[in-house]
């Protein structure tokens, strides 16, 4: 369970973060626009990893598995 809480966070160009297969599908299937702020891109825009957000969610998933499985 704790793995598919936000897996490979990355942001878009216009900063918003999705899970990277997330993204991407949902570019292949609806096209290059950002489902958030409806940003269109022309070819399909470089992703970056977010590292605070990988860092926040790996902690949280760090913390959740020392209380649900002490």
């Amino acid at each position: 369970m704790l793995e598919t809480i936000l897996p490979s966070p990355v942001s878009t160009p216009c900063g918003h973060n999705f899970c990277r297969r997330c993204i991407s599908q949902t570019w292949d299937t609806d096209g290059l626009t950002c489902p958030l702020c409806n940003r269109s891109y022309s070819t399909r825009p470089e992703l970056s990893v977010n590292t605070l957000l990988l860092e926040m969610v790996s902690q949280f998933k760090l913390e959740c598995s020392l209380v649900w499985f002490p």
